[in-house]
């Protein structure tokens, strides 16, 4: 079985559209080797894997070599095992196409634990424009849930996703292009089959050069507003100032924002920062990239002084990117949380997949 996540351990640091990733072990740790074995990332650099998650000691991976190209993994950095997922064709096209960002292709990892909707322990669900597609660890079977359309000219954030448990998965839906329809947030029950849209703030949207790119949305699980779980909204402006809303009164769509700051005053050691990408980690931590370096922030301490600085990450050359420049990094944050169940997983030592 899985237990509880706790604090993040460590991140890793993927380039958005290249191989290159890194992983930076939190300030709490000694080194990287302390939280993730070295055979273990010699393991994810040698066998052309690309990070799409992590959840609570997991990675879920995609093949990106010449052979069996889009096939999903499950990879334990901690115990250094690993399991393949059987993925069906439609699926693998979808990941082998170097533009199915265009598809609206959304892929759902996440521990659960006990839930209402789901008896397994993670849950792993592909979502695009016309419906979603779980997998059953049980079973190792995918099955089409659920058809859903996604409202008029918009399109699903396939890179966004949040799941709030005993709710359901909510995805940030953005405006085409010039579209007049405001991004919103379309939440999806497993168990019913409905969704709702959620709205999002005003201020996240109304400026008329506003791209869907630079809004995301997070589980929020601060101790401020009294909540369990909650989603939190990330808006990024022209790379260089954040503005966060939590979301307060869930049936009512009611935000209420709790931060808005220039990058240089958190980023204050380096010259005309620019965010090459970032995320909110743990429940209440930002955690951001420039072209140098990682740092992290935890938003209820309302106390600039006290942004960390994790270290370097290296992902690209930091003289090649700039605010103009395109691709960036992804940030997934790792603990190691997982116990192994034999009945639920069935791992594999290390060895080359090839």
């Amino acid at each position: 079985m899985l237990k509880a996540a706790v604090a993040d351990e460590g991140y890793f640091v993927q380039s958005k559209y290249g191989a290159s990733w890194s992983f930076l072990p939190s300030l709490a740790m000694d080194s990287a080797s302390s939280v993730v074995p070295l055979d273990s990332l010699e393991f994810l650099g040698k066998q052309w894997l690309r990070i799409i998650s992590s959840s609570n000691g997991l990675l879920l991976c995609v093949k990106t070599a010449n052979y069996d190209p889009g096939s999903l993994y499950l990879v334990n950095p901690a115990t250094q095992t690993w399991t393949t997922i059987p993925t069906p064709e439609e699926i693998k096209e979808m990941l082998r196409c170097d533009s199915y960002f265009d598809y609206g292709l959304g892929i759902v990892f996440e521990y659960i634990g006990s839930d209402i909707d789901f008896s397994d322990d993670y849950l792993l669900m592909v979502a695009s424009r016309f419906g979603l597609i779980i997998y059953s660890p049980t079973t190792r079977t995918w099955e089409m849930r659920h058809r859903f359309v996604v409202r008029g000219n918009s399109y699903l954030r396939q890179d966004n996703q949040v799941y709030l448990k005993n709710i359901g998965v909510h995805f940030l839906c953005d405006k085409l292009h010039f579209s007049a329809i405001r991004p919103h947030i379309m939440a999806f029950s497993p168990s019913g089959g409905t969704t709702r849209l959620l709205k999002t703030p005003r201020d996240a949207w109304r400026r008329r050069d506003v791209c869907s790119s630079n809004l995301r949305i997070f589980r929020w699980k601060g101790n401020s507003y009294n909540c369990q779980s909650t989603i939190s909204l990330v808006r990024l402006e022209k790379k260089k100032c954040f503005k966060v809303w939590v979301l307060k009164d869930y049936t009512n769509s009611l935000w209420t924002e709790i931060l808005k700051v220039r990058v240089k005053v958190m980023a204050a050691g380096e010259v005309d920062p620019v965010v090459a990408g970032y995320a909110i980690t743990g429940g209440s931590w930002l955690v951001f990239a420039t072209a140098r370096n990682l740092y992290r922030y935890n938003l209820e301490d309302k106390d600039f002084e006290k942004v960390q600085v994790v270290g370097r990450h290296g992902v690209f050359d930091p003289f090649d990117f700039s605010e103009h420049s395109a691709g960036g990094v992804d940030i997934f944050p790792y603990s190691s949380t997982l116990q192994l169940g034999d009945v639920v997983l069935s791992f594999e030592r290390l060895t080359n997949m090839t």
